[in-house]
C-alpha cells in the first residue's frame, strides 16, 4: 500500500486544511491511508500555537500591513533562483526527518512551504512523489515548481502561469479546489461552478500520481 502524507501549514482552520481533510477523505474512501502533517507544529509546537494566535490578530486587527507584507514577499513574477532561507534554516532539517522517518512514497502540499521544501529536497528523495494542490486563485513566488511532479490547479488561468513559466502541461491537472466529499451541493448550482474533482477525471488523476 502506499505510504501518503498530506501537508498543510498551521494550526488553524484555513483553507490549506479544509483542502488537505478533502484530500484525506477521498483517498479514504479509495481505501488509501494518508497522514496530515504540519510541519510547524511537527517542529515547534508551542511556537506554532502563538504564531496562529499572533497571524489571525494580525489579519484582524492590521489587515492593509498584512496585505501589503504578503504582495511584497510572496507575489510578484515567479524567479526560478530566488531562496528563502529563514525557512530554510527553520524547517529544511525537520522535513528531512519526516522523509526519513515516514518513508512516504508521495506527499500532497496543500501550503506554499512545504512545497517549496519538498521542491528544495526532492533530489535526495527521487523516488517521492511530490504534488502540488493548489488553494487560492493564483500561485505566489514561494510553491515549488522546478522539481514537483504534479500540479492540481484550481483555474485555466492558473495553468497558463504554470505553463508561462516552464511547467510540462501534461503534469498539470485542472480540479478546481477540492471540497470535501460529504458536502452535498444544491442541485440548483450548475457544475460548472463546483471546485471538487470531478468524478469522471478521478481515476486519470489519481492514476497519474500512482494510484
Amino acid at each position: 500500500m502506499k505510504n501518503i502524507l498530506i501537508f498543510p501549514f498551521l494550526s488553524i482552520s484555513t483553507g490549506h486544511h479544509h483542502v488537505a481533510d478533502a484530500l484525506q477523505a477521498e483517498l479514504e474512501s479509495q481505501g488509501l491511508a494518508a497522514e496530515k502533517i504540519d510541519i510547524f507544529s511537527h517542529a515547534y509546537s508551542r511556537l506554532e500555537k502563538l504564531s496562529s494566535v499572533a497571524y489571525l490578530k494580525w489579519i484582524q486587527y492590521f489587515p492593509k500591513t498584512y496585505s501589503g507584507i504578503y504582495r511584497l514577499l510572496a507575489c510578484g513574477e515567479f524567479q526560478h533562483d530566488k531562496r528563502y532561507f529563514m525557512y530554510e534554516w527553520l524547517f529544511t532539517q525537520q522535513m528531512r526527518h519526516i522523509l526519513q522517518e515516514k518513508q512516504p512514497d508521495i506527499a500532497f502540499c496543500t501550503h506554499a512551504l512545504p512545497s517549496y521544501l519538498l521542491n528544495r529536497l526532492k533530489p535526495e528523495y527521487p523516488n517521492l512523489t511530490v504534488v502540488n494542490v493548489y488553494t487560492d486563485f493564483f500561485v505566489n513566488q514561494l510553491w515549488g515548481r522546478k522539481n514537483i511532479d504534479y500540479h492540481f490547479v484550481p483555474s485555466t488561468e492558473v495553468k497558463k502561469q504554470l505553463i508561462s513559466e516552464g511547467i510540462d502541461q501534461n503534469n498539470i491537472y485542472l480540479t478546481g479546489i477540492p471540497v470535501h466529499r460529504n458536502l452535498k451541493w444544491n442541485q440548483q448550482i450548475p457544475c460548472s461552478t463546483t471546485r471538487h474533482i470531478p468524478s469522471s477525471s478521478q481515476g486519470a488523476v489519481w492514476g497519474s500520481v500512482g494510484f
